[in-house]
């Protein structure tokens, strides 16, 4: 359900801030989740959940840049599009 999504956005998002050593693990299993996810709904939370992660506690500079290039492959075919 969406309260029980919520709930655990939340605790997700508290580890991230508090425990520093495991947010780069919250990120990468966001990526896993957003690469070829035959699941729309699944991916729609899964960037859900990134823009969260984003605005509440940054990756590793290491991790940075692999997050940078997954968002880049993702965009060019929209700008392709266009």
């Amino acid at each position: 359900t969406c309260t029980r999504s919520r709930r655990a956005a939340q605790q997700l998002i508290k580890i991230g801030m508090y425990k520093p050593a495991l947010r780069d693990e919250l990120y990468v299993q966001v990526l896993k989740q957003l690469t070829e996810n035959p699941y729309p709904a699944a991916r729609v939370a899964g960037w859900l959940l990134m823009t969260l992660y984003l605005h509440s506690f940054s990756p590793s500079v290491e991790l940075y840049v692999h997050i940078q290039s997954h968002l880049k492959s993702v965009l060019l075919p929209f700008e392709e599009r266009e």
